[in-house]
């Protein structure tokens, strides 16, 4: 599995992956109550976590790993329901919004 980190394409396992998602979330559940609800880096963080497990989710759907796809795209869809438009700057139609919810009918679909 192919995952870009820092600019930079790094091979990583399934379990690899799925755990730099698990740190993901946990950074984005505590970052609200360490730098405040308003922070920019909140939203950044949120659209990066729906991003990569709406890609991962992508890769799962090809392998017909169905569960394991659902799961990440209910993550990314719930995280993205948390997402605030104010923390958006006005922008609505991210990259991340248009993969999960394409994904979740390809998944519904199957």
């Amino acid at each position: 599995m192919l995952i870009m980190e820092r600019r930079r394409y790094r091979y990583s396992t399934v379990d690899e992956a799925i755990d730099k998602i698990r740190t993901l979330q946990l950074t984005c559940e505590r970052m609200p109550e360490l730098y405040g609800y308003r922070s920019r880096d909140i939203g950044r963080y949120r659209r990066r976590l729906v991003a990569l497990a709406s890609s991962l989710s992508v890769v799962f759907l090809q392998y017909d790993l169905l569960c394991e796809a659902y799961r990440l795209l209910k993550l990314a869809a719930v995280t993205d329901a948390r997402l605030e438009t104010s923390l958006l700057q006005g922008r609505t139609d991210y990259t991340g919004r248009l993969v999960t919810y394409s994904c979740l009918a390809a998944l519904f679909d199957k």
